[in-house]
């Protein structure tokens, strides 16, 4: 019974230590995505140091995010636009070290976009670094990890 009520009080402690939280997204961060972007650089990853640059693959297209929460792909090449929407995600962690309670905010960007010929773009985003003139993201997918680095026009 003793080993029961310290595993929960336990638990409880952690919980209250080290929680995660989704909170609002700050509008200055929001209005930093909004624009259009080109992919400055697409790497897709493996492994630890195994990595394909396939930049070339996205030459040519635009990604277009507007206040509406908005999103098309135009790809300039085939003159086909892929239409769907976008949202940005804060998740709030805090924890206690030493010094006291440090919080930190990770964003998560969701792209979801599809269109001519059954194409379809969906990038969940997370590790995002969004500021005036640039956005970088990482997608995991099933054949890798993909680090999205994307410039605003």
């Amino acid at each position: 019974m003793k080993r029961i009520l310290l595993g929960i009080l336990f638990i409880t402690g952690l919980t209250i230590v080290a929680c995660t939280k989704t909170t609002s997204v700050p509008r200055a961060v929001h209005n930093r995505v909004v624009g259009q972007y080109t992919f400055d650089k697409v790497t897709v990853s493996d492994g630890f140091l195994n990595y394909d640059n396939i930049t070339d693959e996205y030459k040519g297209m635009i990604l277009q995010l507007n206040d509406k929460k908005e999103a098309a792909i135009v790809d300039v090449n085939t003159g086909i636009t892929y239409t769907g929407d976008w949202n940005v995600t804060a998740y709030e962690s805090s924890y206690t070290d030493d010094d006291g309670t440090t919080t930190d905010t990770d964003y998560f960007i969701d792209i979801y976009v599809s269109g001519g010929r059954g194409r379809i773009f969906h990038m969940e985003g997370r590790n995002a670094i969004i500021n005036p003139h640039r956005m970088e993201f990482q997608v995991d997918r099933a054949d890798g990890t993909y680090r999205y680095k994307l410039k605003k026009l």
